[in-house]
């Protein structure tokens, strides 16, 4: 019998890691979108969303996409330089960005939708709560972002004597 026989790979390990951290990411964000809409529902709010207003929200979340995936994938290199990638971190980043590409799809569908039917329906507003609330979380995400990449460095990043930051 083989060493490592009976132990998982690190490979599998880290897969099943990712896996935890994407469902993290989604899971935290589908959480948020549930109770904002449940609220939005309970309180009687018609968010009736015209279709312009549900394509500049797509294309809004576009470019806090592409923002999000260049902070993301330079906190990634800078990490990997370290060897300080966790397999959670990684899934979680990567569920996040899943959840503003969710967004994206939520309002370019309530784009479609308010171009058939502009009323208040439980429909419409579902959709404009899921865009507003996943493009916009992609939005807080950009602004804080560096922060937490910032948080996750270690000691050889610290800047040295004399240099500003």
């Amino acid at each position: 019998m083989s060493a490592g026989a009976g132990q998982r790979s690190a490979s599998e390990r880290d897969g099943g890691a990712i896996w935890i951290g994407l469902a993290q990411g989604l899971g935290g964000m589908a959480t948020m979108v549930v109770v904002l809409a449940l609220a939005v529902e309970l309180s009687g709010l018609e968010l009736t969303l015209a279709e312009p207003t549900f394509e500049t929200l797509a294309q809004l979340g576009a470019i806090l996409l592409v923002a999000y995936s260049v902070e993301v994938a330079a906190a990634i290199s800078r990490a990997r330089a370290r060897a300080d990638v966790s397999a959670s971190w990684l899934g979680l980043v990567v569920g996040v960005g899943a959840s503003g590409l969710l967004g994206i799809a939520a309002a370019i569908g309530g784009a479609e939708w308010s171009r058939d039917v502009f009323e208040a329906t439980t429909t419409g507003n579902s959709l404009a709560v899921a865009s507003l609330a996943l493009v916009g979380y992609l939005g807080v995400m950009v602004v804080i972002f560096p922060l937490l990449a910032w948080q996750r460095r270690g000691p050889d990043d610290a800047p040295g004597p004399g240099a500003d930051g």
